[in-house]
């Protein structure tokens, strides 16, 4: 399970106030989208909108969103930043790209890691085969020479 962002977000500036969930946990935030190197992180969070199943279908692609947490109780979302790096533990069932960009394989699983200023976290994900629609395409009358 992990924290989403819901409802409308509002700029305070340079703050913005938003709306996490965890569960059924609610939380209101101020989120920091400027960078202060000041800050002390707390936590690093992944996210994704796939749900708690964490299901891809092969071939499928879905943003994951790292944020992170900082001691004064601002949330900075950090998945482009040039500090954040992405990993899959498994690409042979999933690449994830430098922006947290995740691109389903093949059949299997893997761990979708982010990693930024010292703190993790991470996500497992689930690669199913594609339930896809192969067109055949077949010549009648036709013989080889």
């Amino acid at each position: 399970m992990d924290w989403r962002v819901v409802g409308r977000v509002h700029r305070v500036s340079p703050l913005v106030a938003a709306t996490l969930v965890f569960g059924a946990v609610v939380s209101s935030c101020t989120v920091d989208p400027t960078l202060d190197t000041n800050k002390s992180l707390v936590k690093l969070y992944v996210n994704t909108s796939i749900g708690s199943d964490a299901t891809l279908e092969a071939g499928e692609s879905e943003q994951f969103v790292a944020w992170a947490s900082y001691a004064d109780d601002t949330v900075r979302e950090v998945s482009s930043d040039s500090a954040t790096k992405w990993q899959s533990s498994n690409p042979r069932a999933a690449v994830v790209g430098e922006t947290g960009l995740v691109t389903a394989i093949s059949e299997g699983s893997a761990v979708i890691r982010a990693s930024y200023k010292g703190q993790s976290a991470a996500r497992s994900i689930k690669i199913v085969p594609c339930n896809c629609i192969v067109p055949v395409i077949t010549t009648t009358g036709a013989r080889a020479r």
